[in-house]
């Protein structure tokens, strides 16, 4: 239980077996979800502001993003241009006059 003196917070994480085969790979995802659970709430109140921003961004990355993909425009259907390397060129030094 993780709380603040504004209150408290319980949850519980839970696990139903529907009747279907229960693989490794399940398993492993609910350990894996509970172990964040308990990392969390056990970390320090200033430590919460960076982790939200973690989730958020990996949320962003591994939900909003995906979904935003298979929503979007359809690739322009130009041709790709060719390029080469060349050597690298030496630019002028630019001065500012001390006005």
């Amino acid at each position: 239980m993780a709380g603040t003196p504004l209150g408290h917070m319980h949850h519980h994480l839970s696990m139903t077996f529907t009747g279907a085969e229960v693989t490794e790979k399940d398993l492993q995802e609910f350990w894996v979800r509970a172990l964040c659970h308990i990392f969390v709430d056990t970390l320090p109140v200033n430590a919460l502001h960076e982790v939200a921003e973690s989730i958020v961004d990996n949320y962003n990355r591994h939900v909003i993003r995906p979904w935003w993909k298979a929503a979007a425009l359809p690739a322009a259907s130009s041709a790709r241009l060719q390029g080469k390397l060349g050597p690298a060129k030496t630019r002028p030094s630019f001065h500012l006059r001390d006005e």
